[in-house]
């Protein structure tokens, strides 16, 4: 029987995260992350999934080769269609993120270009100003930076849909490109599907806090790597507020400490007449 996999495509404004949704300097920086031009995030200690390793590994479909030379040619396009940004919250970029299963047979190389001539196909008129290929984290996938620009406006709410769109969306690429490598979207799950998910993700976070050291099993802690990425935001935020709260309390534990501290009785300098 041949083997299916599961589709994956995430389309999202670049920056969305809260913290930088609005930089100027957005599209520079996911383009430093794609071409791997940041050399904080190819540290051994460093907190994500890239292996600098393999890093050689990663190939560039559409764009320049260098985050200032995409800028450069996302600038012109701006000036030839005569497009401005009018408002803080227009979105600068549009990004379609591609992925593959880790252990699938599947011709990366030739799969991820179907996936970009579809995506120039589906999104006519709308330039892809770059497109990586990661073949250093866990699972191979492409990230494709669209330029939002319609008509001489900035339309990336517009060009990104809703999630009836993105439905569709799946739907479309699924036909022209899924089909041919496998590729199925996933049947959505019910509640009661959803509620044994949930029991055996407590499960299993569990025994990880009994017996930590099946974290050193590499498959494991790719698996959740996996999981960890498609949620970063929530988790920086959880994190965050652990993390405040954590210090609040050791604050005022250190305050209560020193203020409460039992002091030595003082013997008298002086001696009774």
């Amino acid at each position: 029987m041949t083997q299916t996999y599961p589709l994956v495509l995430r389309v999202q404004r670049v920056g969305s995260n809260s913290r930088n949704r609005y930089d100027e300097k957005i599209i520079e920086k996911a383009a430093r992350h794609n071409l791997r031009e940041i050399k904080a995030e190819l540290l051994e200690n460093a907190a994500n999934a890239i292996d600098p390793r393999k890093s050689h590994l990663n190939f560039v479909l559409r764009g320049e080769g260098t985050a200032a030379a995409v800028v450069q040619h996302m600038e012109q396009l701006i000036q030839a269609a005569n497009a401005k940004i009018l408002r803080k919250d227009n979105i600068r970029g549009v990004e379609l993120v591609f992925s593959l299963p880790t252990d699938s047979t599947i011709d990366v190389r030739a799969c991820f270009e179907d996936f970009l001539n579809w995506v120039e196909s589906h999104y006519q008129g709308i330039p892809v100003i770059s497109a990586v290929a990661h073949l250093d984290e866990s699972a191979p996938h492409v990230h494709v930076i669209l330029l939002p620009i319609k008509d001489g406006h900035f339309r990336g709410s517009e060009i990104m849909g809703n999630a009836n769109t993105l439905k569709a969306l799946r739907r479309n690429c699924v036909e022209v490109v899924g089909k041919k490598y496998n590729l199925f979207n996933e049947t959505p799950k019910t509640g009661n599907d959803k509620k044994r998910d949930l029991e055996f993700a407590n499960e299993l976070i569990e025994y990880i806090r009994a017996e930590p050291a099946v974290l050193t099993e590499l498959r494991l802690r790719q698996l959740l790597s996996e999981i960890f990425a498609k949620n970063t935001d929530k988790l920086r935020s959880v994190l965050a507020n652990q993390l405040r709260k954590r210090a609040k309390r050791h604050k005022a534990k250190s305050f209560v400490g020193v203020m409460t501290k039992k002091v030595k009785s003082l013997k008298s300098d002086f001696v009774a007449a």
